[in-house]
This record gives structure tokens, C-alpha cells and sequence, in this order.
């Protein structure tokens, strides 16, 4: 393939993956509409994980499902990560809608840039700390519609709120996917999603028989069957897998600039569906995506490195 053809492939692979995740939000929105969102996380990633081993087993050999010893390292990071960010994630998205959710999310990089930031001991560069207070300034606006008060009203709030707890959690997860270069990332994609989906599962048995939260009947089940496959299968399969092509073809830079349309997609399929923001949040939203496009053309070398880390296993 010439080096032009693989570029197309690799904007190609990099739009589609955004399309993907834009609209898994939505899908799960409307899930839960019909089953709990605990129900809703063990469900689609019990859909999508054979197949994700599947494929795992296929590129890297049966070998490549043992954990070699690292099973409670694995447990912990999905746990905290896979299972932490949609168990918060998808109980935030459940108040706080769709659109709300994407644009959390897509704020990861730039948490993450912090985070490392204070773990080393070694400031951001200056473009991306005033990327990060624009990012949060624009957070702000959204949550709040313009008015302060509303932190004392409640309303969406504690849903975005919980929305933020699944970022940082999946900042958690991009931290320590750096302590295992040796595992490719659709291996350790594969394993911590394994033992995200056994806490997920456990914390929806807790919930079922101390928190009174019902196990979704049969009708239930059927009648958000393709939400539920849509939302394992899409993001966690088909868009995760498209992200990692357009990461080797045009470079993490390029394909995260990609990743920042996922709310605007998200945005988009709510406004369609008659879901409207309201001009304040339109424009929080613009500055968050704003803030994240210049943070990505400007990073630095080492600052490309931590978004590449972070597209290597994203799950919506």
C-alpha cells in the first residue's frame, strides 16, 4: 500500500471510529431506559468480550489470554478503570443525558496531561495547562447552563458529577497502561476488560440483593437486545479497533484530533432525536472541543505519547 493510500485508510478508519463512538452514547442512553445501568455495563460487555477474546486469540495465539501472573494487577486496574468509569459513567449519562457524557469524557487527555503532570513531578506545557483551565472553564458552563446556583439546585448536576468520577477513573486506567509495555494493547484491553466485566458483575449482584435493584426481565431484555449489542459491539469492538488502524497509519496526533468529534456526533443524534442544548451549553461545549483541537496540534512530542496511550483501549 503506497503511503497515500494508507493515510486515506487511516482518516478513513479514524472518521468511522468517531461516528462509532458518537453514537454509542445515545444507544446507551436509550438502554437504560429500560434496564439499570449496572445491567446495562455487565450485559454489553458480556456481548462484546468473546468477541473481543476471540480476536485477541486469533492475531496473538491462545497464549496470549493467560495473565502470566498478573491477574490482581489486572483486576485492579479494570476494575478502577473499565468498571469504575461505566458503572459512574453510565449512572451519570442516566441523569445528565448523552450529550453530557461524550463531552466528560472527551476531556480524558487533558486530565490525563494533569495527572501525569503531578505524578512526576513535571509541569504541562503552557499551551496544554491553559487548554486544561479553557477545557474546564467550557465543563463549567455546561454543567452549571450559566448559572451558578444550580449547584445548589441540583438538576444535573450530581449527574455530571458522576460523570467526572468515571473520567478520572479511566484517567487511572491511561496512567497504568503505561506500567505494561509489554502487553500489546488489544492483550491488555482484552484481560482488564475481564476483570472489569467479573466487578461489574458482582456490583450488580450486590446492588440486586442489598440495593433492591432488579434483574432485568426477559421483555426488558428483548426489548433493548440491540441497544445492548450495538453498545458492546460498536465502541468496544468495531471503533476501539479502527482508533488502533488510524493510530498506525496517520499517528496518534491526528487520530485523536478525530476522537475530539465524538461529542459533536453525540450532540448531533440527540439534537436529531429533539434532545437541544441550550445556547450556554453550545457554547461550553464548543469551548471544551476547542480546547482539546489546539491541545492537540500543539502537544508536545511527550504529551502525543500520553494521548497514544489513551487511544489504545477507549470504551464508551
Amino acid at each position: 500500500m503506497s503511503a497515500s493510500a494508507g493515510r486515506t485508510a487511516g482518516l478513513a478508519a479514524a472518521s468511522v471510529s468517531a461516528l462509532l463512538w458518537g453514537s454509542a452514547f445515545p444507544v446507551l442512553t436509550l438502554a437504560m431506559q429500560h434496564i439499570h445501568p449496572l445491567w446495562v455495563s455487565a450485559i454489553r460487555f458480556a456481548v462484546a468480550l468473546p468477541v473481543l477474546l476471540g480476536i485477541l486469540a486469533w492475531v496473538e495465539g491462545v497464549r496470549a489470554l493467560r495473565f502470566d501472573g498478573r491477574f490482581w494487577a489486572m483486576l485492579a486496574i479494570g476494575g478502577i478503570g473499565i468498571a469504575g468509569y461505566n458503572i459512574f459513567a453510565l449512572a451519570g449519562m442516566n441523569i445528565s443525558g448523552a450529550a453530557h457524557g461524550a463531552l466528560m469524557f472527551a476531556t480524558v487527555p487533558l486530565m490525563t496531561a494533569v495527572a501525569n503532570a503531578a505524578r512526576t513531578r513535571t509541569m504541562p506545557s503552557a499551551a496544554t495547562m491553559a487548554c486544561v483551565v479553557a477545557a474546564f472553564l467550557g465543563i463549567a458552563l455546561v454543567i452549571t447552563g450559566g448559572d451558578p446556583a444550580v449547584l445548589v439546585r441540583g438538576g444535573s448536576v450530581a449527574g455530571d458529577g458522576l460523570l467526572l468520577l468515571g473520567s478520572a477513573a479511566w484517567v487511572t486506567y491511561t496512567i497504568e497502561r503505561a506500567k505494561y509495555p509489554a502487553f500489546s494493547a488489544l492483550r491488555f484491553t482484552s484481560l482488564t476488560m475481564i476483570t472489569g466485566e467479573l466487578t461489574i458483575a458482582v456490583a450488580a449482584v450486590v446492588a440486586m440483593t442489598w440495593l433492591h435493584v432488579a434483574f432485568p426481565q426477559p421483555s426488558q431484555i428483548q426489548a433493548s437486545a440491540w441497544l445492548l449489542a450495538y453498545g458492546g459491539i460498536v465502541p468496544v469492538v468495531g471503533a476501539m479497533l479502527l482508533y488502533n488502524l488510524a493510530i498506525g497509519k496517520i499517528g496518534p496526533a491526528s487520530t485523536a484530533l478525530f476522537a475530539n468529534a465524538v461529542p459533536i456526533v453525540t450532540i448531533g443524534i440527540e439534537a436529531a432525536r429533539g434532545s437541544h442544548l441550550t445556547p450556554v451549553e453550545y457554547l461550553g461545549s464548543a469551548v471544551v472541543l476547542g480546547a482539546l483541537a489546539v491541545n492537540n496540534l500543539l502537544a508536545t512530542p511527550r504529551e502525543h505519547a500520553e494521548v497514544l496511550q489513551h487511544g489504545h483501549a477507549r470504551i464508551a
